[in-house]
C-alpha cells in the first residue's frame, strides 16, 4: 500500500493507491464517531483501479486525529482477538493460507 497526502491546519487529503477499501471504511466511520471532525469521507477514483481518495475536515490537526483513530482500532482488535479462542500453530497457517487465497479470489472478480 501506499499512500499519497496534502494537508492543512484543518483539512487532510489522502490517496491511498493499492489499500484495503474494508479498512479504510472503518477508518472513516471511527472518524466520524469522533469529536473535532467535521467531515470524515472517502471514494473509489473507479472500480477498475486501485486508488481510494480520503477527505478528512476537523477542528484540530486531522493527521494527529487519523493516527489516534488508528491507534483505538488497533487496540480494539487487541482486544477481540484476547476474546477469540487460542488456536495451534499449524491451524493459524491453515487458516492464514485460507484468506489470503480469498483474498486473491476477490481482487480477480474484481479486475
Amino acid at each position: 500500500m501506499e499512500i499519497k497526502t496534502e494537508e492543512n491546519k484543518k483539512e487532510l487529503k489522502v490517496e491511498v493507491i493499492d489499500g484495503d477499501e474494508t479498512l479504510i471504511n472503518l477508518l472513516v466511520s471511527k472518524l466520524k464517531e469522533r469529536k473535532g471532525v467535521e467531515f470524515a469521507s472517502y471514494a473509489k477514483a473507479h472500480p477498475l483501479t486501485n486508488k481510494i481518495y480520503i477527505v478528512i475536515k476537523a477542528n484540530e490537526n486531522p493527521k494527529n486525529l487519523v493516527i489516534e483513530t488508528l491507534k483505538a482500532i488497533k487496540s480494539e482488535i487487541n482486544e477481540l482477538r484476547k476474546l477469540l479462542p487460542s488456536k495451534g500453530k499449524e491451524e493459524k497457517k491453515k487458516v492464514v493460507k485460507e484468506k489470503a487465497k480469498a483474498v486473491k479470489t476477490q481482487r480477480k472478480r474484481k479486475k
